[in-house]
């Protein structure tokens, strides 16, 4: 294994990809590093950085792409009470004479999700890495009140934001072959990691420079750092696929299929309709979905399950099941628990103690 980080994007090719490229663009610097699990380098990464951090791979056996960052540039949030509802529109209030929507001023999540990336543009000139940079988070199960005229019986207990996203300008990643795929760390094995900057090229000189000096910076910090954690085991998931052309934009996009059908059933207004009178309490990102959004229109999102969340000091985990008409609603608690059981020890390796844990919902 080469320790040292391999500067992989030239300066000569640099510059050649900013030539036709608009000044504020962004152009990728790529660095490659040999590491034994990328899992440990993202730890070593994560144990030295500030705040903020992602990992995101393919799992089930599956061949893909893993991504990991750390230290954003910026954060994108948009909180409940600030976010519109399909209601809104609906309650109208009278201003010497003008009816105005009330609620007007309120956003809209996944227009401000395209406003945030709107500004943005990859140049990718030979990088093939899925995403170099872009933004990473997650959208809470509670962006369909914006979608749906939905009621208003579960509380909001948490007061968790709508989307929460990280900014990264530097992205590790690593290629997941078919033969490797469900192989795990493998003794003796090694993980190329590839990690890449995205400078704007205002300067293609000094552009190229800061960004060499940003993946290198990362790429050290993957194999000196102090890794921590052990890696948590990963289960099997669905992966299904979906081809189509259309002129829609990034919120239209996401707005056709949020929330995955898959967790609400179908008719999807109806089931939501179903979901908000019996749960007692808003789900939050549980259901919603954690994406990896890029600046040349592409994203990839999955769909939230067994979710922990840690607000105000505590741990909140959720897990459900998939209700049809021959449930055995026994059955269906006791699995669930289940699910939920191997997440509370993880917590408690973690935290190196029994904690203390209450059932809602039952």
């Amino acid at each position: 294994m080469n320790p040292e980080p391999v500067v992989h994007t030239t300066r000569e090719a640099f510059r050649a990809t900013a030539h036709d490229a608009r000044a504020d663009a962004r152009i990728p610097v790529e660095v490659r590093v040999a590491v034994d699990d990328p899992f440990e380098a993202y730890r070593r990464a994560r144990h030295s950085a500030g705040e903020g951090g992602f990992y995101l791979e393919t799992g089930g056996g599956r061949p893909g792409w893993g991504h990991f960052g750390v230290d954003p540039v910026a954060f994108h949030t948009v909180e409940a009470a600030d976010a519109a509802e399909r209601g809104d529109a609906a309650d109208t209030v009278e201003n010497d004479g003008d009816t105005d929507a009330a609620g007007s001023d309120r956003e809209d999540s996944l227009a401000a999700l395209a406003a945030f990336l709107e500004g943005e543009t990859l140049v990718r000139g030979a990088c093939e890495i899925p995403y170099p940079c872009g933004v990473v988070g997650w959208l809470s199960y509670d962006i369909a009140r914006e979608l749906e005229s939905l009621p208003d019986d579960a509380r909001d207990d948490r007061g968790l934001p709508r989307l929460q996203l990280g900014h990264y300008d530097r992205v590790a990643a690593w290629e997941i072959q078919a033969s490797e795929a469900g192989a795990g760390s493998a003794a003796g094995v090694e993980t190329t990691l590839r990690v890449t900057a995205c400078p704007r090229v205002d300067d293609p000189d000094a552009a190229y420079e800061a960004g060499r000096e940003r993946a290198r910076g990362l790429a050290r910090a993957a194999i000196e750092g102090d890794p921590a954690v052990d890696k948590p085991a990963s289960g099997a998931a669905v992966d299904d696929r979906v081809g189509g052309e259309s002129d829609a934009g990034l919120a239209e996009a996401v707005a056709a299929v949020f929330p995955g059908g898959t967790i609400t059933g179908a008719p999807k207004p109806r089931t939501m309709e179903l979901i908000d009178a019996v749960e007692t309490t808003r789900r939050g990102p549980y259901t919603g979905s954690a994406g990896i959004f890029g600046f040349d229109g592409r994203a990839t999102l999955s769909i939230l399950i067994r979710t922990l969340v840690r607000h105000r000091g505590e741990y909140h985990l959720r897990v459900g099941a998939g209700i049809v008409d021959d449930s055995d609603p026994d059955r269906e608690y006791d699995e669930t628990l289940d699910k939920a059981r191997g997440v509370l020890e993880a917590v408690d390796a973690a935290l190196g103690e029994r904690a203390g844990t209450a059932v809602e919902g039952r």
